[in-house]
């Protein structure tokens, strides 16, 4: 394959992009989640509506992770009494990423796309939790909680930074679909002011930074043009210079297994476990769904694992 053909290639794919400004004011980052939020929605069996909300919460769980630490993931859950009852995203800067809804198939309440959103996530709570490790033997792990002002995702997750980790923040994430339903983009960026900024000497680079996100209302339609995130980047940091820090590929990705769910059902007990006397369990893992078939004979294995560790 020619050279510019896979440098191509590698453009075209889901990644993500993140870097700082040389004067240390900004950070941002922006990611394309287009075949991951696909592969979500085709693993969950999503309903459109379903497919823009995971799809949004899964890219805003990429870029609250984007400026983690290697060992440091961060878990965003929605406790809420819309339609879709629950949702839940885990990402790591490493750019993995896996979710789930708590109803796949919501109902859509409105003819307005921005309304029928917030109906479908309705009021509620929003749970970030943050792990990681002070040292190998030590884990860590914060977590705050915020109410939903908006029932929106990318609002919501600016809320957050704002209040509960008082950086001012910039959040923008766009789901589009083609005409069969499938994804067509999946884009998101994020903007965050760090503590060297003066809102007063600094309020022309402040204004400047505004404007250009006000520009970038649809970044799907630069995708379309045939530009890439790093021309995104440049518009959303235009007039400034910076640093790239990394990019990342991003994908779903889980790292359930069968062992670790027959280590889940070691935590039954004996007596529970002799219980399941059928001749095989399914079991699925909530967040990918993927399943998994126990045997009568791995349960037995199990049983007696905890009867010799007695």
């Amino acid at each position: 394959m020619p050279a510019m053909g896979i440098v191509d290639n590698y453009r075209q794919r889901d990644r993500m992009m993140r870097v700082m400004t040389k004067d240390g004011k900004f950070r941002a980052s922006v990611v394309k989640a287009t075949d991951l939020a696909n592969n979500a929605s085709k693993r969950h069996r999503l309903n459109p509506l379903a497919s823009v909300i995971l799809g949004e919460l899964l890219m805003g769980a990429l870029l609250s992770a984007s400026h983690l630490k290697e060992d440091e993931q961060i878990s965003i859950r929605l406790e809420v009494n819309g339609e879709i009852k629950s949702a839940t995203a885990e990402a790591n800067m490493m750019g993995e990423v896996r979710g789930y809804l708590g109803n796949p198939d919501p109902l859509a309440l409105s003819q307005d796309p921005a309304e029928m959103k917030k109906l479908a996530i309705g009021i509620g709570l929003m749970h970030v939790t943050r792990s990681g490790r002070v040292h190998m033997s030590m884990p860590s792990q914060t977590q705050s909680t915020v109410m939903l002002e908006h029932s929106n995702v990318p609002k919501d997750l600016t809320h957050y930074f704002a209040v509960s980790e008082q950086i001012p923040t910039a959040i923008r994430l766009e789901v589009k679909f083609n005409e069969d339903f499938t994804i067509r983009h999946a884009l998101g960026f994020m903007v965050q002011a760090m503590p060297g900024l003066d809102t007063q000497s600094d309020e022309d680079v402040i204004i400047e930074i505004e404007n250009n996100i006000i520009d970038l209302a649809y970044p799907s339609e630069l995708i379309d043009s045939g530009e890439h995130i790093e021309d995104i980047m440049n518009k959303l940091l235009k007039g400034e210079e910076y640093v790239e820090l990394s990019k990342t590929p991003v994908d779903f990705f889980c790292r359930c297994s069968k062992e670790k769910f027959l280590s889940s059902l070691a935590l039954l007990g004996v007596d529970e476990l002799s219980t399941l006397d059928r001749d095989q369990e399914e079991l699925r893992c909530h967040h990918c769904s993927k399943t998994y078939i126990i045997t009568h004979e791995e349960i037995q294995k199990e049983i007696d694992k905890l009867i010799q560790d007695k």
